[in-house]
């Protein structure tokens, strides 16, 4: 008995001890990271093509963002151990790739808090979430419909969520957010209204939802114009500069570019004399140079 006991004991502890296939585990990484990327973000994972998230709308409340900080952080630690220099080269520039999309979010979120000190994400997402459904022709548009009908749903938690999150922002941004959710009212009562009625055809029970829901939606961004206007501009007294230290490492994790800040504005200075000089020679110069008849 205490033979089967020991031979049981080191069977298990040598299954522990079984080295782990990087490449699997880098395999379903991946898998794992995009599901819950779109999750989170599930206009972004039709756009993608994944229409599995037809009917769902981003969840922009504190709440939402305080869970996508702690599952970037455990993907952070989960691609940690992973060992790149086991993984096929293809996959090590996706594991620097992810790596970088993971800090630069994080980033976003704890640094930039672009959540918390500027309007304009939460007006601009309500025209986003119907466009993407409105104008792709991957499935009949009495379908398209019912899933733009419950993305309509989740426009007024949107603008809670600003009312809710936002705190002094910069008052260039607040006028811009106002502007726009404005300018989406008009947008949601015509253009929206408009395909949703030729989309929703004869099914007039579809219709009626498709219309409540619409104009619930335009009446949230109209009360949001009037607040952004009206009370949050009243406390905008914040900046939109993000300044230099932030804005290096944005550069890294977004376009994965580590130069110093001189040589980045070094470049930049250079392309704008190119294209300064070159809209001169095809305003002035080039057209000189064409055979006359």
């Amino acid at each position: 008995m205490q033979r089967s006991l020991a031979v049981l004991s080191f069977l298990l502890l040598a299954s522990c001890m079984t080295p782990r296939d990087p490449i699997a585990d880098w395999l379903l990484f991946e898998d794992d990271y995009f599901n819950e990327l779109f999750a989170a973000a599930p206009t972004f994972g039709v756009m993608s093509g994944y229409h599995q998230y037809d009917a769902e709308v981003e969840d922009l409340s504190a709440a939402a963002v305080a869970k996508r900080v702690n599952a970037l952080k455990a993907q952070a630690a989960r691609l940690a151990a992973i060992p790149k220099d086991r993984l096929e080269p293809a996959q090590q520039i996706d594991y620097e790739f992810l790596a970088a999309r993971i800090d630069g979010e994080l980033h976003d979120v704890d640094v930039i808090r672009a959540w918390r000190n500027n309007p304009m994400g939460y007006v601009s997402m309500p025209g986003s979430v119907v466009d993407v459904i409105m104008k792709r022709n991957f499935a009949p548009a009495s379908e398209r419909v019912r899933s733009v009908v419950a993305r309509l749903h989740g426009i007024p938690l949107m603008v809670a969520a600003m009312k809710a999150n936002v705190q002094n922002p910069a008052p260039e941004l607040t006028d811009l957010a106002g502007r726009l959710a404005g300018g989406s009212v008009g947008y949601f009562r015509n253009d929206v209204a408009i395909w949703g009625r030729a989309a929703a055809k004869d099914d007039a029970v579809l219709l009626g939802q498709f219309e409540a829901a619409n104009e619930a939606a335009a009446k949230a961004l109209e009360d949001a114009a009037a607040w952004l206007k009206n009370d949050l501009m009243k406390r905008s007294k914040g900046g939109y500069a993000i300044g230099a230290d932030a804005y290096i490492k944005k550069l890294k994790f977004d376009e994965m570019v580590d130069l110093p800040l001189d040589q980045v504005l070094a470049i930049g200075e250079r392309n704008r004399c190119w294209r300064s000089a070159n809209g001169i020679w095809k305003r002035t110069i080039r057209p000189l140079l064409r055979p006359r008849g």
